[in-house]
C-alpha cells in the first residue's frame, strides 16, 4: 500500500495558519516509536462521508461523529484498510457507545474481512479533549470484553 506524506505548511492563498491549542491530553514530545502507520484512502473517505451525511442530515456546523477503524497489524506495521459508524447517545454531556451494535459490526467485518482487526476509533474535532479518552476507554472495554 502506498503512503501519503502530508505537509501542514502549505496553505491555499488568502487563507490564515492557525495553530492548534495546546490540548491536555496529548503529548508534543516528538515521537521516535518506529511506529509506521499506512492510511488506506477508502477510509478517508468513509470518514468523510459520515460527518458530511450527519451533518447535512441534522443541519449542525460540527457535529459529532464516531467509527471505528480496522486494518492490520504486524509488529510495528499498521494499515489502516477501512472503517465503520459507531452509535453513541449522549447522556448528561456525556458520550456512551452502542456496544451491542459495536459488537455486531465487528462481527460482521470479520465475518468478510477475517483478517481485519479493530485498531483504533474515530472522531471529529480541533483537538483531543478528556471526553475522548473516555469514548477510548468504551471502545477498548468493548472490544477487549467481547473476546
Amino acid at each position: 500500500m502506498a503512503t501519503m506524506d502530508v505537509n501542514m505548511d502549505i496553505v491555499p492563498d488568502g487563507e490564515a495558519v492557525t495553530q492548534p491549542q495546546v490540548s491536555s491530553v496529548v503529548s508534543n514530545a516528538p515521537n521516535n516509536s518506529g511506529l509506521m502507520v499506512a492510511l488506506h484512502p477508502l477510509t478517508l473517505l468513509n470518514i468523510s462521508d459520515h460527518f458530511t451525511r450527519i451533518k447535512m442530515q441534522q443541519q449542525i456546523q460540527n457535529p459529532q461523529v464516531i467509527g471505528a477503524l480496522v486494518g492490520i497489524q504486524t509488529g510495528r506495521d499498521v494499515e489502516i484498510s477501512n472503517s465503520y459508524e459507531l452509535e453513541f447517545d449522549t447522556i448528561d454531556g456525556k458520550v456512551q457507545i452502542n456496544h451491542e451494535y459495536f459488537i455486531t459490526k465487528q462481527e460482521q467485518f470479520r465475518q468478510v474481512f477475517p483478517q481485519f482487526d479493530f485498531l483504533g476509533w474515530y472522531t471529529m474535532g480541533p483537538y483531543p479533549t478528556e471526553a475522548d479518552i473516555e469514548i477510548h476507554k468504551q471502545a477498548i472495554i468493548t472490544y477487549y470484553d467481547k473476546l
